[in-house]
């Protein structure tokens, strides 16, 4: 996977880093946590977000045939995270998403929760009070 490199971060992140919040809205950690992307939306009643897992195995050694076959995503497991919604507001409900999987909810503490697994798209709608 790609990783930033820690001046040109720094290069862009200086100009708008006034712009930001004092507190980061989102953070997400855990074991290859920088291989999930997640998008966070508002939406009637709460808040969308989305989880994209992008920690593979790639086989690229491989003729094209035999890669598509072999490569394979390697899921991402217990994430800790932290929303904070804006203007104030507070985590009441989160539903977990995925594809395959049932829909379940999650225990969620000071607006903290933990994302049992991504393997390559989860979705947590979550209700604000």
């Amino acid at each position: 996977m790609h990783r930033p490199d820690p001046e040109t971060t720094e290069a862009v992140m200086k100009p708008i880093r006034p712009l930001l919040p004092n507190e980061r809205m989102l953070t997400v950690a855990g074991e290859r946590s920088g291989y999930v992307y997640c998008d966070v939306a508002e939406v009637e009643g709460g808040v969308l977000l989305q989880f994209i897992n992008y920690n593979a195995e790639f086989h690229a050694d491989l003729p094209e045939m035999e890669q598509q076959k072999a490569d394979r995503t390697i899921p991402v497991r217990n994430l800790y995270a932290q929303f904070r919604p804006p203007n104030g507001r507070r985590l009441a409900r989160l539903t977990l998403e995925a594809p395959g999987r049932d829909d379940r909810e999650l225990a969620v503490r000071d607006n903290t929760f933990i994302i049992p697994e991504v393997m390559q798209y989860a979705a947590i709608i979550a209700t604000v009070e």
